[in-house]
């Protein structure tokens, strides 16, 4: 600072104004870089713990496959956790819904029985019709009149 002599008070104003600038940008070049460094920093690990929470979910998808994996929701591993019991609880009343709600027995079941004998021929007619599953056999009369004509000829 001091070497020149021949330096006016000006100059020298001047010239400290100017190192004093030069150390200032310094810093702020070293602490931007460091800024960066910790941007960087925070990136990553926020990229890990999303990655480890993919884990986790996965891990409890697995765990739980009777339970929705898009009811399995949360930010946290603990409310991912809790997300668990919550899906388990509405999977389990769906499920109970649809028991109440569907009538089917047991083994499948062809249905409740029809007595034939009971219901008038439109009945029989409408009923067969509605069911086309019901194997049909014929029964009626003109089969056997068919036959009786032949053994009179």
């Amino acid at each position: 600072m001091g070497d020149k002599i021949d330096e006016t008070p000006a100059q020298v104003a001047e010239r400290v104004a100017a190192e004093a600038q030069a150390r200032i940008a310094e810093r702020a070049a070293g602490g931007s870089a460091a800024l960066a460094a910790e941007e960087r920093a925070a990136r990553a690990e926020a990229a890990l713990a999303a990655r480890d929470l993919a884990d986790e979910k996965a891990k409890l998808v697995a765990a739980n496959p009777d339970v929705p994996a898009d009811l399995i929701k949360g930010e946290t591993p603990a409310a991912l956790a809790a997300s668990v019991a919550s899906a388990k609880a509405i999977a389990d009343k769906v499920r109970q819904q649809i028991a109440e709600t569907t009538n089917i027995p047991a083994g499948g079941g062809a249905g409740p029985a029809v007595d034939w004998k009971k219901l008038p021929p439109q009945e029989r007619i409408a009923y067969g019709l509605a069911h086309p599953e019901i194997q049909r056999t014929n029964h009626g009369s003109a089969d056997k009149g068919e036959r009786g004509t032949e053994a009179k000829k």
